[in-house]
């Protein structure tokens, strides 16, 4: 398991929509007539407008679902190369709350579950999370349910099979998670190609190290 390196040049000032997926991306930012900078935005717990000027180059590094870009280290970086190696050995480091964000996620995951395939307590697992400066396990359980719910309906299943298949008590559930993760119900999903493919890109529950969208 590793980040995802890609490249954007921002050519004019806009605004994109960002989907929450449990990944972060950390950006390394080059812009006319100022030094560099690395921005490692927070993990996102809601849809949100990302603002853009015209202008950076913006060479970004998306990190697997559980892993925390370490800020300090990051801090200290002067070049794209150099934030791939802090960010190489954080994955390798964090190899566990990676891990850890994957079996919460999985159909049926909970504290009790993924604590035990790591091979600690419930409690421990806990503690080792907030530590690291994560999410609580309900972030990554009921947003990885909501991403499963989400590839369902993308692979042309009903809204109601869809929400049972998922773990929903019922479409009304699964619609108001939708709402708090995407901004949207899921019909407005299935009618819309382009976010139905942001909400469902690699991330939580389906990464593959690729990366589908032109952020």
């Amino acid at each position: 398991m590793s980040w995802v390196r890609w490249t954007y040049v921002s050519q004019e000032a806009g605004q994109e929509l960002v989907i929450p997926d449990g990944c972060r991306d950390v950006l390394f930012e080059m812009r006319p007539g100022a030094a560099p900078a690395v921005v490692a935005p927070t993990l996102d717990a809601a849809p949100r407008l990302s603002r853009t000027t015209a202008g950076p180059i913006c060479t970004g590094f998306r990190l697997p679902p559980g892993v925390v870009p370490p800020s300090a280290a990051l801090a200290e970086a002067a070049s794209p190369a150099a934030c791939a190696q802090v960010l190489a050995d954080a994955v390798a480091a964090q190899s566990e709350a990676a891990g850890i964000a994957a079996a919460l996620a999985a159909p049926g995951g909970s504290v009790s579950s993924a604590a035990a395939e790591a091979g600690v307590s419930p409690r421990t697992l806990q503690r080792r999370l907030k530590a690291q400066g994560g999410p609580p396990p309900d972030f990554w359980r009921l947003l990885g349910r909501a991403r499963r719910a989400a590839r369902l309906l993308s692979a042309g299943w009903a809204l109601a099979d869809s929400a049972m298949e998922a773990g929903y008590s019922d479409q009304a559930h699964m619609t108001r998670a939708f709402r708090r993760w995407f901004g949207a119900p899921p019909a407005a999903l299935c009618a819309d190609p382009a976010l139905l493919a942001n909400v469902t890109q690699p991330g939580l529950g389906n990464w593959t190290g690729e990366q589908i969208s032109t952020r």
